[in-house]
């Protein structure tokens, strides 16, 4: 049977994997942003106690004409598995189980060096922890993976909410954010609309920070709009060294109400929106062999936790 090239390059094509560890080990599977230890070690303990992967790393790639093939060959056939979960999303799952496309599959990927991570650098981080430790089960030198082709995803930004800014006032704390910002007061909430762009909520007002670009390292990492809010935020203005303790996380796709109730919650705490990042800088980045500051990006598709399982 033949497949439709048109077809092919319209169609969204993801693939559920064992990857492996060594590729991510050697960086053939590429990753863009730092990992705190303490989260590394967490996971990993997880591995030791469960002895299965339930929530597959986001692997992006560039998938080949045979790779597209070969899975929309599949996908001609009725799915192995068809139901729909509480979230109201249906899903359908194929097998491919033949050993010729097993092998044609394998080798295809063989011949990639265009592999990122999208989403999951503590889960195989931890994934690279376990199996030096375990070098003798030959399963732990694979990793769950969720492939998907770069045109499908969905970045958003992760914003930062600072739960305690310090000793410093909320008025010093604007003086000093001029030393790198242009600030310009904002009467209601607006997002960034580019990468020099950061708007920051604090003591219930909004406002939209331009950075200097004079003051700004000409390399193409501190230009990112996520580096820019450590180096010069959390870094110069508020000296924060550790984020374990002082920052929390929330993810682009949700409502702004939710950083803004979660500041409102605490006198001394700031909240940060940046704006997202493009498939090309993570891509770049990737490949200058550089990271960018943990939780960077939040990424979808995203499989639901335990939907497939690796075990060990």
């Amino acid at each position: 049977m033949s497949i439709d090239k048109q077809l092919v390059s319209e169609f969204s094509l993801v693939l559920i994997a064992g990857s492996s560890v060594k590729d991510y080990q050697t960086n053939k599977i590429k990753k863009h942003e730092n990992t705190i230890i303490k989260r590394e070690k967490i996971f990993k303990k997880y591995l030791e106690v469960c002895n299965f992967h339930a929530e597959p790393v986001l692997l992006s790639y560039n998938p080949t004409l045979t790779i597209k093939e070969l899975i929309l060959l599949t996908m001609t056939k009725r799915p192995e598995y068809e139901f729909t979960t509480t979230d109201k999303k249906s899903h359908e799952l194929w097998l491919i189980d033949n050993l010729s496309d097993i092998e044609k599959i394998t080798k295809e990927f063989k011949s990639l060096n265009n592999i990122y991570i999208a989403d999951g650098h503590h889960r195989i981080a931890s994934s690279s922890l376990y199996q030096i430790s375990n070098s003798k089960n030959d399963k732990s030198n694979y990793f769950l993976s969720f492939l998907i082709d770069h045109k499908d995803l969905k970045i958003f930004e992760f914003n930062r909410i600072v739960k305690d800014i310090g000793e410093v006032s909320n008025d010093d704390f604007l003086k000093k954010i001029k030393n790198y910002f242009l600030i310009e007061n904002l009467k209601n909430h607006k997002s960034p609309s580019k990468k020099d762009e950061i708007v920051i909520y604090l003591d219930k007002k909004w406002y939209l920070l331009t950075v200097n670009i004079d003051i700004i390292n000409p390399d193409f990492k501190s230009s990112l709009n996520s580096q820019m809010v450590s180096d010069l935020i959390l870094n110069k203005v508020l000296n924060i060294k550790n984020l374990n303790d002082r920052i929390e996380y929330v993810r682009g796709n949700q409502s702004i109400k939710i950083l803004t109730k979660k500041v409102d919650q605490k006198k001394r705490s700031l909240g940060i929106e940046l704006f997202p990042h493009k498939i090309e800088e993570i891509i770049k980045i990737a490949d200058l062999g550089q990271n960018m500051p943990p939780k960077s990006t939040w990424i979808e598709p995203k499989l639901r936790s335990g939907l497939t399982i690796y075990e060990y």
